[in-house]
This record gives structure tokens, sequence and C-alpha cells, in this order.
């Protein structure tokens, strides 16, 4: 799920150049960039030469209270600083939810993080139905890579905007759209439409399994 990148430029140094590179370059980060920099400007970014994840398999990033750190072997480093950037900025919530942790939640929290455990529960379930096995691809380990992967994948947005959605909004995209953006705070919660308009314009459409799921979903 890290097959589908924009173009960018190497010599990344710290969290500005990150942010700089998705809003001035082409790349499918520029709208997401805009949404958010005002929440992105404090994370500190560090670059390790190897990077492990916790069973020791080759990482190409990782987020933690002191900021996120980028692998230099990361072959896409910008999608790989964003996807971790939007963990940095969900995942204390979705834990204290998951951890029961309530009081720390506002009631706009809680009914986002809600919405998104029933669209990421509904989504796992329709496709495992269709005979499609979900625990190798990183979306469908928890709701937290969910929400990563959906703002920084354009392959999964695909997928997601195959799914009809509930009520009066049209698609499963959508309801997420809304989710997240309650989640994050974000007073105008159009704002992230935008950001999968150019997604979808800049989506290669590739030969890949990814497309071979999202094709399956007409």
């Amino acid at each position: 799920f890290y097959n589908v990148v924009g173009k960018v430029h190497e010599g990344f140094k710290n969290t500005q150049d990150f942010i700089d590179n998705a809003i001035n370059g082409d790349t499918q980060f520029s709208e997401l960039a805009k949404a958010l920099k005002d929440k992105l400007g404090d994370i500190k970014t560090s670059f390790v030469d190897d990077l492990r994840n916790k069973e020791g398999k080759l990482a190409y990033g990782k987020h933690n209270k002191d900021g996120i750190t980028v692998s230099r072997k990361s072959p896409h480093p910008l999608q790989t600083w964003f996807h971790e950037a939007v963990h940095k900025l969900t995942v204390d919530k979705l834990y204290d939810y998951e951890e029961g942790n309530l009081h720390k939640l506002s009631d706009k929290d809680i009914e986002a993080i809600q919405n998104l455990h029933r669209i990421f529960r509904k989504k796992k379930k329709i496709i495992n139905d269709k005979g499609i096995e979900t625990k190798q691809y990183n979306p469908f380990k928890n709701v937290r890579e969910f929400v990563a992967e959906a703002l920084t994948n354009p392959e999964f947005q695909e997928i997601l905007n195959k799914f009809k959605g509930e009520g009066k909004s049209p698609t499963l995209l959508k309801q997420f759209l809304d989710a997240v953006s309650k989640l994050l705070g974000l007073k105008d919660g159009s704002i992230l439409d935008d950001v999968f308009h150019h997604t979808e314009n800049l989506f290669n459409e590739g030969k890949s399994e990814q497309k071979n799921i999202a094709e399956s979903y007409h």
C-alpha cells in the first residue's frame, strides 16, 4: 500500500520540509498538508539509517510522543511521513476510546470515533464476505491503521469510494471524511473533501493487487 505517490524531491531535513514539499510540489498530499498544516508544525521529525518494528522487521517510519522518525531507506519518504503524521494526530484519542478513558474525550470525539469503528467493521465484513482475506492488508489491522491509510493511500481511498454510505452520505468515504474531520477538530468539515478530489485526479490506475480488489466493488 505504499506504491502510489506523487513527485517528491530529495533532501528532507525537518518537518517543515515535508509540509512545504507537499504543498508546493505536484504530490498527492498537497491538499492534506494544507488542511492539517496548522496541526503539523510542532511535530519533530528525525531520520535514521535503519528502522525496525517490534518484530524486528524493516520499517520505514514510526511515531511516538517525541515525534516522527523516518528511515532513510524509505522509497517514498513523503508518504511515509504523512502516514505517521496522521497517526500522531489521531492515535491518542483512538487509544483513549479503546481503553475506556472516555473522560479524556469530548462528546464530538466519542461520536466521531464510534462512527469510525462502525465504518471499519462494516467495510471489513463486506470484504470478508466476498472471500477476500483482509489480514494481509495494513488498513485492516485496526481502526488506527484504517484512518492513516485512508488519508494517505489513494488506492485504499479508491476502494472506500466503492461502498455506498448510510443515510444522506453517498459513500462510506464521505462518512469517513466527516468522522475524521470531527476527530481532528477541523472547523470546516468539508475541507478533507478536497484531499480526496485532488488525490483522485493524481491516482494512477496501474496494474496492482490493490487495484484488482478495488475493481470488485463496482
